[in-house]
């Protein structure tokens, strides 16, 4: 009996150290070349909402509304314009293409929404929608106006890049662009880009003698699409994401998505034309690409462009 209880001690020792080495070579075992790979997820998609609110017979900008987008509320930044930021993770259930902006009645105006139309990104990518709202919209008409408008969406796209071997017709050379991560993790990266906003004429009512005819169309247009300028106005935001490591960016692009009406006015017996390009929504995308395929050396110097917002898109 005491050597059988000897045997199966042996025994019983020898399968526990078998089984020890067998998961010391099976926890350090990862690839053929004995890295250990980091999984590597993207931030959260990032929506920012921006509403302007404006009274519908006087055009002014209306403070203190109630505002939500979906079922977030918008904080007031002043000047009737209010904002909400939206993370949400694509990789689950993504968000909806279109989302209904609101904002709530009270004892001075009725309640009024937008449809705000959300183009599909993915999680590392931002994007800014805009809505104008006009709250009690009866319009302002003058006697004897007709008006009637059509509208067309459009999208222009130009790419940023580091890189002075890629500059070409839709992509430019910028400096402060040449970002190397050489480290075995991926890299935070953040640029201040300056984007266009609001509204802008493409093409004025014809100016003539009738300057009170000519004030009074502006009105209405603005009632219609906020304030329009002859350009757009610009304002600078934030751009975050994660550079892979061993990468370089290559480029980064911004999208932008148009809204183009045309108006057409008969007052007394006289056409008027005037269109106004809104922007809807702007969109930021990065390209990444393996260290030795990138070409970037950190010199040169960038040139304005239709899209470089007077010449100094990165700050």
């Amino acid at each position: 009996m005491k050597m059988k209880s000897n045997f199966f001690g042996v025994t019983a020792k020898l399968a526990i150290a078998i089984l020890a080495v067998g998961t010391m070579f099976t926890s350090c075992y990862d690839s053929e070349n004995g890295d250990v790979s980091k999984p590597y997820k993207a931030p959260d998609a990032v929506y920012t909402f921006v509403v302007t609110v404006s009274n519908g017979i006087t055009g002014a900008p209306v403070s203190n509304a109630t505002v939500t987008a979906g079922s977030t509320a918008c904080a007031s930044v002043g000047n009737g314009v209010y904002q909400a930021v939206v993370t949400n993770d694509q990789t689950g259930t993504k968000m909806p293409a279109t989302m209904t902006v609101s904002v709530a009645a009270t004892s001075e105006y009725e309640k009024a929404e937008a449809t705000v139309n959300i183009a599909t990104i993915e999680n590392g990518q931002a994007i800014t929608c805009y809505a104008n709202i006009i709250v009690n919209p009866t319009g302002y008409v003058p006697e004897g106006l007709k008006v009637e408008t059509s509208s067309n969406l459009t999208s222009e796209t130009g790419s940023f890049t580091g890189d002075k071997t890629l500059e070409g017709e839709n992509v430019e050379y910028v400096d402060n662009m040449d970002i190397i991560n050489s480290s075995d993790d991926p890299m935070q990266v953040t640029k201040n880009i300056k984007v266009f906003i609001g509204a802008k004429y493409l093409q004025q009512p014809a100016e003539t003698k009738a300057i009170d005819v000519i004030a009074e169309l502006k009105k209405y247009i603005e009632s219609v699409e906020g304030t329009v300028g002859t350009d757009f106005s610009t304002e600078v935001r934030p751009y975050s994401f994660l550079l892979p490591a061993k990468s370089a960016l290559q480029k980064i692009s911004v999208q932008y998505m148009y809204d183009d009406k045309t108006f057409n006015f008969t007052y007394n017996g006289v056409s008027y034309v005037a269109k106004t390009r809104r922007v809807v929504s702007v969109i930021f995308s990065n390209t990444p690409v393996l260290t030795e395929m990138y070409h970037g050396h950190g010199h040169g110097h960038g040139h304005g462009g239709d899209l470089n917002a007077g010449g100094g898109i990165f700050e």
